[in-house]
């Protein structure tokens, strides 16, 4: 059977069931089966929600199994085998429509050094449905922060937690010496960075008034959680905004981000704060930048309250100067 030509039914209805449909060309699928869905179709294409209904048209057809998360497949494995009906997981589906592919691009190749060997197969099924790259609140919110140092530029920048591979290697790339505080391990060593790894809760170890520039981006509102294996502490993260104040000396910048919205705590994710809380806690500061990252964009200017009832949460960039 060739699978480009084959009709298939999808078992799921969620963003992987979508990624199989552009994979596969929604051309060849003949319907979703998902009994709880209840928007109608998918892209024009139908949803089956009735099991008898389902089990008849499979008969022809090949079961693709495209729930993503172990319960859900666990309940779908357990139908299929209620219902007799056979299927295979996207992945397996997938790799005979890319066996397909390796034979037709061993026909064309005329290289032998790049003839196809398959022990050295590496098959990629997502990537084809994948974007050219993520532009997300992290994106933003290291980009910002990255402008704001590289204005100032420190003798060295202090930061707590925020991301290796997006905040801080922003900084590096324009000589920037860091000095990064984390409670998880980092295994390798990188050129410009002295590591600490520590609970920052106190900043232990570190002078009063002898650091210039510090950053924590979208790390502080998980202080006390225990989700990174720190002691659960309902009031670290505001021990470390009263820290940083101490051992920021007159007219230091910070730099904060944490998530802003309806306040409250998701637990062990992390907090949601309202931007006066942060505004209020870093009393000894002088607010001189007040921004939201929507994860599409960043918004200036904004209104302090403007999120504070929200039901959802952006991500609040504080820049705060310590007051003489």
């Amino acid at each position: 059977m060739n699978n480009r030509e084959s009709k298939y039914i999808l078992y799921g209805t969620d963003n992987l069931s979508r990624d199989a449909m552009a994979f596969f060309g929604r051309e060849s699928i003949a319907a979703f089966f998902d009994p709880a869905y209840e928007d109608g179709d998918i892209d024009g294409i139908t949803v089956i929600t009735d099991e008898n209904q389902f089990k008849n048209c499979s008969k022809n057809k090949q079961v693709v199994l495209t729930w993503s998360g172990i319960k859900n497949i666990t309940d779908a494995v357990e139908l299929m085998c209620r219902l007799g009906v056979r299927y295979k997981l996207f992945g397996e589906a997938a790799s005979e429509v890319i066996d397909d592919e390796a034979v037709k691009y061993s026909e064309m190749n005329i290289r032998p050094v790049f003839a196809f060997d398959d022990s050295r197969k590496h098959y990629f099924a997502r990537d084809r449905v994948s974007r050219a790259g993520s532009v997300n609140h992290y994106f933003w919110q290291d980009l910002w922060a990255a402008k704001h140092i590289y204005k100032h530029r420190p003798e060295t920048h202090y930061d707590i937690g925020s991301r290796v591979d997006g905040f801080i290697a922003n900084v590096l790339s324009f000589g920037q010496k860091v000095n990064l505080i984390d409670v998880r391990p980092l295994d390798v060593n990188i050129p410009g960075v002295s590591f600490t790894r520590a609970d920052a809760t106190h900043l232990d170890g570190i002078d009063d008034g002898s650091i210039q520039s510090l950053s924590a981006l979208c790390s502080l509102e998980h202080f006390g959680l225990g989700r990174y294996g720190d002691p659960l502490d309902p009031e670290a993260c505001f021990k470390c905004f009263d820290a940083i104040q101490n051992k920021v000396d007159a007219g230091g910048h910070i730099y904060i981000a944490v998530p802003v919205g309806k306040e409250g705590v998701e637990f062990n994710a992390h907090r949601v704060f309202s931007p006066n809380t942060i505004i209020n806690e870093f009393s000894r500061c002088i607010l001189k930048e007040y921004a939201v990252d929507f994860g599409t964009h960043i918004e200036y200017g904004v209104d302090y309250n403007e999120l504070n009832e929200a039901k959802d949460y952006e991500y609040g960039l504080f820049y705060f100067v310590k007051k003489g």
